[in-house]
């Protein structure tokens, strides 16, 4: 007998002509055609895919489908290549980014397809499918079994390298160590090095998974490029993404119980070290916040700074720091007086006081300080005072933190 295959007639020798073997080569006569629909579909199932050249994706899927359909029609289990291949592919795929589930979401997809293409051909002949389904499933249960042990494996080495390099990434930036070799690092993490960056810091506690673990997994919801990274029990995130507020959201409702710091987006390697310098000084002032506190350098740049410079200015201020943390209703009255757009009479329906009460205690500041708060140097230094008497010690902050 002979079956046709691309125009041609192909003569089946009589040890092979069984339904089983007819209807897989009529199937694989056709399979040229019929697996770029197959990969279309599987593309847009798996956007994960897209990875791949969409070229190299159908030779992929046409010689996975090929491979089945010949050890469908010789009534066979996997062989070694089969297994070779499946490996070949896990690691593939791992290398790719593409997620496990994905991986065998796109074989089920195949596999699918080319069943129900199998019992198209069978026709009124349904009664072999039966040996057939059971076949695929004995296969395919090998192959993915195979080809996600082999993910794993990469995953796991490329996670670790991963690490490592984000690691050395963020560690370089701090240092201001801004070199060929700095781009490399963040070309390989994913980071575009002339597109913009922000970072994010928060303190971590003995509570908190060291290994950061939901922090990384959180952040990989497709808001962006990101590493997370601890340094002296600070989490320091560094990202690029189109929607920063949504990324800033992200990792917000990943740390729940701790304020949370952003640094100014900005450009480059440069603009990076730079918004982590940001996220660094704002942090200094969230000392003693409660959570959930959401704090940007744009909003608070003049208490981060000041208070980040405190080795330099608290000269300036600490023969009264005593007298400000023995009066904190007069501090409060003069930070409610900065935030009120300097009235008065806002400062006391913030801090609902009598308007009287509030200018009471201005000119109460100013005769126990001498720093007038109406004109711009007193209200500087009376800030910068009131900052840094309200910050815990370094002691204090340890026990907090434990």
């Amino acid at each position: 007998m002979g079956i046709s295959q691309g125009g041609s007639v192909v003569t089946v020798p009589a040890r092979e002509n069984g339904r089983v073997w007819v209807l897989c080569h009529r199937l694989i006569a056709r399979l040229s055609e019929v697996s770029p629909a197959i990969t279309a579909a599987i593309r847009v199932a798996e956007p994960s895919y897209l990875v791949t050249p969409e070229a190299e994706h159908n030779t992929d899927v046409y010689e996975h489908l090929l491979r089945l359909l010949r050890s469908l029609a010789d009534e066979r289990d996997s062989d070694a290549g089969d297994v070779d291949r499946a490996v070949a592919a896990g690691r593939q795929r791992a290398a790719q980014g593409i997620p496990v589930q994905a991986m065998i979401g796109a074989w089920q997809i195949a596999n699918r397809e080319i069943w129900e293409l199998l019992r198209s051909e069978a026709g009124t002949e349904r009664g072999v499918l039966a040996d057939i389904g059971a076949r695929i499933f004995t296969i395919m249960h090998l192959i993915s079994t195979t080809a996600a042990e082999a993910h794993g494996e990469v995953s796991r080495t490329l996670h670790a390298d991963q690490i490592t390099l984000s690691h050395r990434f963020v560690a370089m930036l701090r240092a201001a160590e801004i070199d060929d070799e700095t781009r490399q690092i963040a070309a390989s993490i994913g980071f575009d090095p002339d597109g913009w960056f922000i970072a994010l810091s928060s303190h971590l506690s003995e509570r908190d998974d060291p290994s950061l673990s939901s922090v990384r997994e959180g952040l990989g919801a497709g808001i962006g490029t990101a590493v997370a990274v601890v340094n002296s029990r600070t989490l320091v995130v560094v990202a690029q993404s189109p929607r920063p507020d949504e990324l800033v959201d992200a990792v917000a409702r990943l740390r729940p119980d701790a304020p949370l710091a952003v640094g100014h987006r900005r450009a480059g390697l440069v603009g990076a070290m730079r918004s982590i310098h940001d996220a660094h000084c704002v942090l200094s002032t969230l000392d003693g916040a409660a959570p959930p506190v959401v704090r940007r350098f744009e909003e608070t740049w003049l208490q981060a700074t000041l208070v980040t410079s405190q080795d330099d200015l608290e000269i300036l201020v600490r023969d009264r720091l005593e007298t400000v943390r023995a009066n904190r209703h007069l501090a409060e009255a003069v930070v409610a007086f900065a935030e009120n757009d300097l009235s008065a009479t806002s400062a006391a329906r913030a801090m609902r006081l009598h308007a009287n009460t509030t200018a009471y205690r201005l000119n109460r500041w100013q005769e126990l300080t001498g720093w007038n708060p109406k004109t711009f140097s007193g209200l500087a230094t009376s800030l910068l005072a009131c900052w840094l008497a309200a910050k815990p010690d370094a002691e204090e902050t340890e026990h907090r933190a434990s």
